[in-house]
């Protein structure tokens, strides 16, 4: 049970995936919601941690009536219980093997286009200091290497509390000119799997992807830096800094430990020369001006 929850730990590892249908979504605008086992109910083609009111929990992805098109949407709440804390999630399949461990071969899917875009209608209420979160990565088996290859990835975290439905991308960014063979998908409540924040509640609907650029140029940047996982162990992840932004982590005494320069959202900073404790992120940009102070607990 303990290597359950403890898998928001690796989201950034971790591609859950959303069920598609080559290039398309199925049950992206959350109409068709089924029970599962007689015990909770996961909108159709979807998977949520909902599985674990088997073991006491609450249910953290429901089906509501508050939706932007249609009768439904999906609701995610991070919830607290005799456990411990959980936030909601939606993902595609059942993605832990037998001791509890996530699968990263398990939350694949079919997928072979090459998407702008996953673009999506959302609200979010969140607690104090939370975000919420999303990733999508497309992967490509190589057979030479045996191994696959990352060929696009999509990024999104979010902090500010939106009382009614707005529109959002998830932007692609494409490291390789290869077609995928696969993707993983997973939207979260609270952006830290190790503590998430009880009460925050993240609104979906309307799921699809974009072939083409029409309205990317519209967006607003509402987007924050996220540091995470947050205690963390062997790395940290950074979404949403650009390439000219500077990573530093400082110890309590106020000693530089750490100073990486040109970082951007793709950026993974392993921690293996830095002692268990209690640290401070500092990320600046290329004028030099703060885009992040946090504190960052390393457990080893």
């Amino acid at each position: 049970m303990k290597k359950i929850i403890l898998f928001f730990a690796l989201i950034s590892i971790s591609t859950i995936s959303l069920i598609a249908q080559q290039d398309s979504l199925k049950n992206g605008s959350f109409e068709k919601w089924s029970v599962i086992s007689g015990a909770y109910e996961d909108p159709d083609f979807f998977y949520s941690l909902n599985f674990l009111v088997q073991f006491g929990f609450d249910e953290t992805t429901l089906k509501s009536t508050d939706a932007h098109s249609g009768s439904f949407a999906a609701k995610l709440v991070s919830k607290s219980s005799s456990f411990g804390a959980i936030p909601g999630l939606l993902c595609s399949n059942f993605m832990f093997d037998q001791n509890g461990n996530p699968v990263f071969e398990k939350n694949l899917i079919p997928f072979n286009s090459r998407p702008i875009a996953l673009e999506f209608y959302f609200k979010y209420f969140p607690q104090v200091g939370d975000s919420a979160l999303s990733q999508i990565v497309l992967t490509k088996w190589n057979s030479t290497l045996s191994k696959r290859d990352t060929i696009g990835l999509a990024n999104w975290a979010f902090a500010d509390s939106v009382n009614s439905y707005t529109k959002a991308w998830l932007k692609f960014n494409y490291v390789s000119t290869e077609t995928p063979d696969s993707m993983g998908f997973i939207f979260v409540s609270s952006f830290d799997g190790f503590n998430p924040i009880v009460g925050s509640i993240l609104f979906l609907d309307d799921l699809q992807f974009t072939y083409n650029g029409v309205g990317l140029n519209e967006i607003i940047d509402q987007e924050k830096i996220i540091v995470y996982p947050n205690p963390a162990q062997d790395f940290i992840q950074i979404i949403n800094s650009n390439e000219n932004s500077i990573l530093r982590i400082y110890d309590l005494t106020g000693k530089l430990c750490v100073e990486q320069k040109r970082i951007n959202e793709q950026t993974k900073f392993k921690l293996e020369n830095l002692n268990e404790g209690i640290y401070f992120v500092v990320i600046t940009d290329e004028k030099n001006e703060i885009k992040l102070n946090q504190k960052l607990v390393i457990i080893k």
